[in-house]
């Protein structure tokens, strides 16, 4: 196996690469390694963006329903019902994978962590109600039913809310039960959305926590790299012989530092990080544009 270093163009809107030199596969495999818990804080970063954007939808789409100026053909009731259903049924899919898929990521890395992680996520159950409704919501839809069933039209406005009665029926909701029969018979969850996305946000600045120190790793390695070799956008190369090269049967590898300066900005960016980087960017690594 070769391993060579090459540097990215983009000429005439195409990417070309112009191998420089072959390079020691040791070396190689230390930076990779390093760059493994980027993978992860990309994952978890688009499973949060998603889950909070399933949220949006699914508050847009409740005003929709509250707004006075917004028209419903009449007759269309159950579509606004199965719409609500979708959407709640995404959030709460999203909130559980999220919450599983950090889990997982940090387990790779230390058991020690999952419990940080987990004892977070346990004073959100505590502590907030809107949290443990939700959490356990997704198991409710899951394994029982969808929990939206009352749509209404009257002079006094339109409602699209849950029934307790209907709620109550599954028999696995734990505490949350105490929360349910404390709530009138039809249950308005449009206010419930906004501080659950704040819950999300919260799980996802723990997890930066979390692995910030992994992420800082990552971008030290990819920093010394580049400046060792004296090269602005690096691409490893490898392929069996000259021969399979030249007939493009090689494996690419991108340094991602875009993503390695927004895991870096959100590290910063963390209430509990503080950061002391005295980093003198070289001349010719800086951005001309």
């Amino acid at each position: 196996m070769i391993v060579s270093l090459a540097n990215a163009k983009r000429q005439n809107g195409e990417l070309t690469l112009e191998i420089l030199k072959e390079i020691n596969e040791n070396e190689v495999d230390e930076l990779t390694i390093s760059l493994d818990s980027l993978v992860y804080y990309k994952q978890i970063k688009n499973l949060y963006k998603i889950a909070v954007e399933n949220g949006n939808e699914l508050i847009k789409f409740l005003k929709s329903i509250y707004a006075t100026n917004t028209k419903i053909p009449l007759g269309d009731s159950e579509k606004v019902i199965m719409e609500g259903n979708r959407l709640i049924a995404n959030y709460c899919s999203f909130i559980g994978m999220y919450i599983d898929q950090i889990e997982k990521v940090l387990s790779k890395i230390e058991s020690k962590r999952i419990e940080e992680f987990r004892k977070t996520c346990s004073e959100l159950y505590d502590k907030n109600i809107e949290y443990r409704f939700l959490v356990i919501m997704r198991n409710y839809i899951m394994h029982y039913d969808l929990p939206f069933t009352f749509y209404s039209e009257s002079l006094y406005g339109r409602k699209l809310e849950l029934r307790k009665e209907h709620l109550l029926k599954f028999s696995k909701w734990k505490q949350v039960k105490e929360d349910i029969i404390k709530m009138e018979d039809t249950i308005n969850i449009l206010p419930m959305l906004y501080p659950m996305n704040v819950n999300l946000t919260v799980i996802f600045f723990d997890f930066i926590y979390n692995i910030a120190d992994k992420l800082l790793y990552a971008y030290q390695k990819a920093g010394d790299f580049v400046i060792k070799h004296k090269i602005k956008y690096p691409v490893i190369v490898t392929y069996e012989t000259i021969e399979a090269f030249k007939n493009g049967q090689v494996n690419v590898k991108f340094i991602d530092f875009k993503e390695l300066q927004e895991a870096l900005n959100d590290i910063k960016a963390h209430p509990k990080i503080s950061l002391d980087i005295n980093y003198i960017t070289p001349e010719w690594l800086r951005d001309k544009s």
